[in-house]
């Protein structure tokens, strides 16, 4: 007897995800099995190196955030079909079974609560956010939440905003927040000028270490961007752009810190899935200009289509969706649709390089 089925379901039912989010990576493999695809394809998602059912039996219970992620698509699915209710409920088992490490889930997840009159766990979302470090300016700058907040709830986030700041400056490694900072600007100012490269390298070398000593510097461990600190930024965004921004400008990066290790990253909930394809699309795309000279010789990077702004395009959009959903990245018509319904809602849905 197969026990594969009932192992799925069994994750299904404690992470809140559809069948169809499982049945549609099973269904691609049966087609690979029967020929429909390139020998490399089946090779890559038949061995799936990190998306497997062995994966799913073993670890759908544990704090794993490649999962997390597959349930949060999962949700984003439901929100550009207006399926508000089925999306909350999502986002609440989620939230239960993890700590929530990158904050813009907490502004989805306000947006989605207020949009089902659910107000008091919208501000319950929206105070997480502000400990975890988001600018009360930049939850004004979302249209929906002025739409729904008033002035004396304004002001009474306002009176908190202080106390949140502090705890969330407490709650991160400040030296390397600032430091990385500092890096970042040096690196922006040092685009049109000969030391470029020397600013690049000697960034990337900073970044290697962090994740050899602590794991990735993602920004559960280093904070989010802050315009304050490196006027290039964009504090909004609430993004991690001071290390991701120099494994995109780096040669090679995937390549030296190890696909594998990367991975496991984002199981640990310390770097993004989209962070993961932007840099793989970067490196496979050689867009950095230090390319140019680079004398590296590396293996050639795994075969993977995400269809992200950058990179290489695929018309199966099957195997895009498949590529996507091994990452824990919503599928491509969902990310087609999200513009659209925030203009709808007045939501903000995109951040970032997540």
């Amino acid at each position: 007897m197969n026990r594969i089925p009932y192992l799925i379901f069994g994750c299904i039912v404690f992470f809140g995800l559809s069948k169809d989010a499982i049945a549609y990576h099973c269904q691609y493999h049966q087609k690979l099995n029967k020929g429909a695809k390139l020998e490399n394809e089946k090779r890559k998602l038949l061995h799936n190196r990190f998306f497997t059912f062995d994966w799913v039996f073993t670890e759908c219970n544990a704090q794993n955030y490649l999962a997390y992620h597959i349930g949060f698509a999962e949700a984003e699915e439901l929100i550009v079909n207006e399926k508000f209710s089925e999306a909350e409920s999502i986002l609440d088992g989620l939230f239960a079974g993890h700590e929530v490490k990158f904050v813009k889930d907490y502004l989805i997840a306000a947006q989605i609560s207020f949009l089902n009159s659910h107000k008091n766990k919208a501000f319950d979302h929206l105070r997480h956010a502000l400990k975890k470090g988001v600018k009360l300016e930049c939850i004004k700058s979302i249209h929906l939440f002025n739409k729904n907040i008033v002035k004396e709830e304004w002001e009474e986030l306002e009176k908190a905003s202080d106390q949140f700041r502090k705890t969330y400056l407490e709650s991160i490694d400040l030296k390397n927040h600032i430091n990385l900072h500092k890096r970042y600007q040096k690196e922006q100012d040092a685009k049109r000028n000969e030391h470029y490269g020397s600013v690049v390298y000697s960034n990337f070398r900073n970044i290697k270490s962090l994740v050899d000593s602590t794991g990735f510097p993602g920004e559960a461990l280093i904070g989010l961007d802050n315009q304050s600190l490196a006027h290039s930024i964009d504090d909004c965004a609430c993004g991690n752009s001071k290390v991701v921004v120099t494994l995109l400008h780096y040669d090679h990066p995937i390549s030296e810190l190890g696909l594998d290790l990367l991975v496991a990253e984002v199981k640990a909930g310390n770097l993004h899935p989209r962070e993961l394809a932007t840099i793989y699309i970067y490196e496979k795309s050689k867009v950095s200009k230090l390319y140019k000279n680079s004398k590296k010789e590396y293996p050639a990077l795994p075969d993977y289509y995400f269809n992200l702004p950058f990179g290489n395009k695929s018309t199966d959009m099957e195997r895009v969706n498949s590529d996507r959903l091994e990452f824990g990245i919503c599928k491509y018509e969902v990310d087609e649709k999200k513009e659209a319904i925030s203009r709808k809602y007045g939501m903000k849905l995109t951040f970032n390089y997540k």
